[in-house]
């Protein structure tokens, strides 16, 4: 009997064993890995979070980004609207000195292009005799300060030229050039001096007030502005001298309304640029002696020699300079013998 029930109990455990399920029930559990059609739905959760459309972001919205955060930036658009005042007054001087000189200076005998000539080679050197000097001053200097004087001090010397001229009238000639001549010349070269000054100054203050994520906008802003104020300057120049001589002699004032015009221009550019907070700036230290200074003006001159695309640059920028000085003398001596070219 106890045998034939020991057979039914192990029959019956047989039995159990072939159920379906019953491996798994005896079998150690294990963790299974997730099958591709259970772990999509975390990668699709995955890309959905919100570094995703960071990543897909085009490159077009960033500049857009970077354009809307410096027009965004109180300090910037003060120093934007000062350089737009300032670099339009330095073109529409150009076409002033035209004026001045058909004026009082050109003669039935004489090419006004030869007056011309003159006054653009007392603009020009400056450039070269205190371009690299300049900027190593300027390094150790508070750059709001010379940003604002640089352009109070040319508005002065524009508004008062006229009146020089008219006292040195009756002065005779100097080296066969009239002596207000000379004055006009001195005035040139002492206005382009002080942009030596100003343009460095305006260019390194920018990091300062712009964040580096925006200094790619800022930067381009400013060059667009730059190379615009040259066409912009010469094209409304002679428009906008005429309208500021009408108001000045609907006001009683004849034959200084042009140069009361740029003058106001520099003066409204050193206006707002009191306004601007440049913050904390990290100065140079100050030069001791003439070794120190000419060890920085090196110091450039080797930084040129070792970047390739930097020397590039600026030797470009010297013959478009040049190239634009030279298309400005003959413009005016093409305007001079258009009326006598006979059809």
């Amino acid at each position: 009997m106890l045998r034939e029930f020991d057979a039914d109990i192990d029959t019956a455990k047989a039995e159990a064993n072939d159920l379906p399920g019953a491996t798994s029930a005896q079998a150690p559990v294990k963790e299974s890995s997730p099958s591709p059609a259970q772990a999509a739905p975390d990668s699709t959760a995955q890309s959905s979070s919100p570094s995703a459309p960071l990543e897909s972001q085009p490159p077009s919205l960033e500049a857009d980004n970077g354009f809307r955060a410096i027009f965004q930036n109180r300090n910037f658009l003060i120093l934007w609207a000062g350089q737009l005042f300032s670099q339009l007054a330095d073109k529409v001087y150009l076409v002033l000195m035209i004026a001045i000189i058909a004026a009082r200076f050109d003669t039935p005998d004489q090419s006004i292009s030869g007056w011309v000539a003159a006054v653009m080679i007392a603009f020009t050197i400056p450039a070269v005799l205190f371009g690299a000097l300049a900027g190593v001053f300027v390094d150790g200097w508070r750059k709001r300060p010379v940003l604002v004087w640089s352009n109070l001090l040319r508005g002065g010397l524009v508004i008062v030229l006229p009146l020089g001229i008219w006292l040195t009238a009756g002065w005779g000639t100097l080296l066969d050039l009239p002596v207000a001549f000379w004055l006009l010349l001195v005035v040139t070269f002492l206005i382009s001096t002080l942009t030596q000054f100003f343009a460095p100054a305006e260019q390194s203050i920018i990091p300062l007030i712009v964040a580096e994520s925006d200094l790619l906008s800022a930067n381009s802003l400013y060059t667009t502005t730059m190379m615009a104020s040259v066409i912009v300057g010469f094209a409304v120049g002679e428009p906008l001298l005429a309208l500021a001589d009408k108001l000045m002699l609907a006001l009683g004032v004849a034959n200084n309304g042009p140069a009361i015009l740029v003058g106001l221009s520099y003066l409204v550019a050193g206006l707002c640029l009191m306004t601007m907070d440049p913050g904390k700036e990290n100065l140079s230290p100050p030069h001791e002696d003439w070794s120190h200074f000419l060890a920085d003006i090196k110091d450039g001159f080797r930084y040129l020699g070792q970047q390739v695309q930097v020397r590039v640059a600026i030797i470009q920028l010297v013959l478009l300079s040049s190239v634009f000085a030279a298309l400005a003398v003959l413009a005016v001596r093409l305007a001079e013998m258009i009326p006598t070219i006979k059809a």
